[in-house]
């Protein structure tokens, strides 16, 4: 159980990051900058594990759920783990910035993460319900990359 939690917070960890450096790539596309800009900070934050507790994410309530109802005597061990273990789920890097590449690219993230997190159910019903929160927020950063992706 604790493997399963570990992927969905460096999947969800891989996701913040992705987005935050997307965020930073905006720069070269002067013309296209602040609504793009705009749109990876809006995921990122939507994705931050350090938002207050009252912030929809909810990853420090779930993190604490989840220690407190395991017997996980190493706590920064995991908390470390899952930390590092997100570079295995973060986004390709890019050379320069294109723009619809980076969003298709979230969008992959963001979908093998609510598939996963669809496929994880914890006894505890106080964990699934920051689960279905954090689920809510993947929907709603979904829908807004899925409208900000240009056809090809």
């Amino acid at each position: 159980m604790a493997r399963k939690m570990i992927n969905l917070l460096a999947r969800h960890q891989g996701i913040y990051e992705t987005a935050k450096i997307y965020h930073w790539l905006c720069k070269q596309q002067l013309q296209e900058f602040y609504g793009n800009h705009e749109l990876f900070d809006k995921i990122a934050d939507m994705f931050n594990p350090e938002a207050d507790d009252d912030d929809e994410g909810g990853i420090d309530k779930l993190i604490e759920a989840f220690y407190m109802g395991s017997n996980v005597s190493q706590i920064l061990e995991v908390r470390n783990l899952w930390k590092n273990a997100a570079n295995l789920y973060s986004g390709r890097d890019f050379e320069r910035a294109d723009l619809n590449a980076m969003k298709q690219e979230l969008l992959i993230l963001v979908d093998a993460l609510i598939e996963e997190l669809n496929q994880y159910k914890h006894k505890d019903r106080g964990i699934n319900s920051l689960l279905d929160a954090i689920s809510e927020n993947c929907l709603q950063s979904k829908g807004l990359l899925q409208s900000a992706v240009l056809p090809e």
